[in-house]
């Protein structure tokens, strides 16, 4: 069954001028408990996104925008591409036609020229549910009703069952598979409907037994008719992260090599079996020095970032806020090994603005391909995690 609007809404809906007249006047206290509630369900109708995904999407839309300048610019239209698979992380994005919030998954690939590139590829998070009585049908438009805004889709589908006995002997479950629009509504419904599984468990072997003597009395069956979230007897795969869940699917794993195509704003992956050679990326791993109380994580409100070390293709770098050390540090070779050799070009600055530029402006140098020693992300997180703000270093420092 599909579609939004099949049940329709029993709430009734208010405007500005009435709520604020049924919270007023004598009598009227009753109305005023119900005039928040949009469509029976106290949940908005339409839209989807919310105002809680908002900084989300603008928080995304930044880091969009700083990792284009770092040299992963989002593949939104154009002729089909190739690229070795490097690493992916969940995201959300926003359906210009719906308006709605929708999860999916950036991919970062790197092209046979060296170039770089992120995919966007959309997929819907869900879970499933282990419904008793053959009521998967009613439990459907219970679930379509009670969270109408939330749900993308339902449906019933057929899953083996490890929990059987003889689960070897290919007997499949039916199960309800119930797809959300983003990861937030899956996050939102399960919490209501753990609940009522955890309840349903505790009293099902009674009810069971109860049952079963009526219907044994009333001559084979009972004709009690029984609410349909009392037929919700499990959650199944509920917990499973959302790009695990991806990659289980789609069956897309890292350091392979993929056909990348973007039609009618849609984008899919294609893994090319037939390219076996790998990439080879730049690789950098870098480590972030700030200062902190004894027994303390550091703080951005008063602690700073003093020194950001870093290594490109077996060469070192090291970053020094002079603000915090005593004296300029010269070049110096730290060579654990033979064959770890490690050449140092240190770089000492005045203060802590001028170490985030000056390592911002390396990463953009040495953007051709660098693999993610940490995913590429947290560079884009720095500003937030580490004591120093983007107002403190200049937007224009990042400028393409």
């Amino acid at each position: 069954m599909s579609g939004r609007g099949k049940y329709k809404s029993m709430g009734v809906s208010y405007g500005e001028g009435q709520e604020e007249a049924a919270g007023r006047g004598r009598g009227r206290g009753r109305v005023n408990k119900y005039r928040k509630q949009l469509n029976g369900n106290f949940m908005k109708q339409g839209g989807g996104g919310g105002e809680d995904t908002k900084p989300q999407l603008l928080e995304q839309k930044q880091s969009d925008l700083l990792e284009a300048q770092l040299g992963w610019p989002l593949f939104t239209e154009g002729e089909d591409r190739l690229g070795w698979l490097m690493n992916f992380t969940t995201t959300s994005y926003e359906d210009k036609e719906t308006a709605r919030t929708l999860s999916a998954v950036d991919c970062y690939f790197q092209c046979q020229d060296g170039s770089m590139f992120k995919a966007r590829v959309p997929h819907a998070p869900y879970f499933y549910l282990e419904v008793k009585d053959d009521a998967e049908r009613d439990v459907e438009v219970w679930l379509r009703r009670k969270f109408e805004s939330r749900i993308r889709e339902v449906e019933v589908v057929e899953r083996e069952d490890l929990d059987l006995k003889n689960h070897l002997s290919g007997l499949r479950r039916k199960l309800v598979k119930v797809s959300f629009y983003n990861v937030q509504h899956l996050m939102e419904v399960r919490k209501e409907v753990a609940p009522i599984v955890g309840r349903n468990k505790k009293r099902s072997t009674v009810a069971d037994a109860v049952a079963a003597l009526a219907a044994a009395q009333a001559g084979g069956s009972s004709s009690k008719l029984k609410d349909a979230q009392d037929c919700v007897a499990g959650m199944r795969e509920y917990d499973v992260p959302y790009h695990v869940r991806f990659a289980i699917d789609t069956d897309i794993r890292a350091g392979h090599w993929y056909t990348v195509r973007v039609k009618d704003g849609v984008t899919s992956v294609t893994h090319r079996p037939d390219l076996l050679q790998r990439a080879e990326p730049i690789i950098c791993a870098f480590d972030i020095e700030t200062t902190k109380q004894p027994l303390r994580f550091p703080n951005a409100a008063y602690d700073q970032v003093f020194m950001i070390s870093y290594m490109i293709d077996r060469k070192g770098f090291l970053i020094v806020n002079r603000e915090v050390v005593g004296s300029d540090i010269t070049d110096f070779e730290y060579t654990p090994k033979p064959e770890f050799d490690g050449p140092f070009t240190v770089i000492n600055t005045p203060d802590e603005a001028s170490l985030l530029k000056a390592w911002f402006s390396h990463m953009r140098e040495v953007r051709q391909a660098w693999l993610h020693a940490l995913r590429l992300g947290l560079i884009c997180a720095v500003w937030q995690s580490m004591a120093v703000s983007p107002a403190k270093i200049g937007a224009s420092s990042c400028a393409a």
